[in-house]
């Protein structure tokens, strides 16, 4: 404990020091404080021999050392911070930190969005139709007619060109791009697309194509069949077999994020008397 010569400004000495070492604190604060402790010295001496230097380095002992006060002062202002304002503290510290974590949260958040968009109808709607067309050979023959039945189609013997036409809608308004499959299951090669549009007959190429918000495209898929009588005496020659379509593959596009959709048609069925999938 540092030992005091009794001096007559020793209380002025004593507010000094007190002052230096609250020279981090809030001014207001610490201007509230050093009062408090100067208006205690005062009274006490006022109530004590002002003229005793022994009284006074008394009461400057019994108030404590400065660095102390000092000490104790900063413990009680942390103790006072409530939960906001040290969020507030933080934040001004790490204020960057933050506004890094905050923009790959959201660029995390803006991927997972964009990666599971999906706006594409799914089901049956719009214009439908499919169509098949002998190349050559016996001419198919359709075993349903009206539109309270899925339509069927029998293949005999001949080159047959299967056509589906059906639109792809965008339900939502962000535009998304269309392409076709590399390969659709279930179906001979090759295979062709086309785009029809929606204000004619008039067909293209169909390779990739942008389908505006609340807007759609119609396609054309076509694929061929050469079907061959069973030789006499196979088990098949006396059955057929068939093959119900109720939807079509779609790959869809929206920034770098590719899915593959199944979008459905109206379903109709191929009843296949001869060796359609022979070489």
């Amino acid at each position: 404990m540092t030992v005091r010569t009794p001096h007559p400004d020793a209380a002025e000495r004593f507010i000094e020091q007190l002052r230096r070492k609250l020279r981090h604190a809030r001014r207001t604060d610490r201007d509230d404080y050093i009062a408090q402790i100067a208006d205690h010295i005062r009274e006490s001496r006022a109530d004590d021999d002002a003229n005793d230097p022994g009284t006074l380095d008394a009461l400057l002992i019994r108030i404590g050392e400065p660095s102390v006060l000092a000490k104790a002062f900063y413990a009680a202002e942390r103790v006072k911070l409530n939960e906001a304002r040290r969020v507030l503290l933080w934040v001004r510290r790490w204020w960057i930190g933050l506004a890094l974590v905050a923009v790959l949260v959201a660029g995390v958040l803006f991927l997972v969005w964009a990666s599971t968009y999906q706006p594409l109808s799914l089901r049956s709607s719009g214009e439908y139709s499919d169509s098949v067309v002998a190349l050559s050979g016996k001419a198919p023959i359709k075993l349903t007619q009206g539109n309270l039945q899925p339509a069927a189609w029998k293949l005999t013997e001949g080159h047959y060109r299967l056509s589906i036409l059906f639109p792809v809608d965008n339900l939502n308004s962000l535009a998304v791009n269309i392409s076709p499959p590399q390969i659709v299951q279930g179906f001979p090669l090759p295979e062709s697309w086309h785009l029809e549009s929606n204000d004619s007959e008039k067909q293209e190429p169909f390779k990739s194509v942008l389908v505006k918000g609340h807007t759609y495209r119609e396609i054309v898929f076509s694929t061929s069949y050469v079907c061959k009588a069973w030789p006499t005496g196979n088990p098949n020659a006396s059955s057929f077999s068939s093959q119900t379509i109720t939807n079509i593959p779609i790959v869809m596009s929206f920034w770098g994020f590719q899915h593959t959709l199944e979008v459905s048609i109206q379903p109709f069925t191929l009843e296949i008397a001869g060796d359609c999938f022979g070489k």
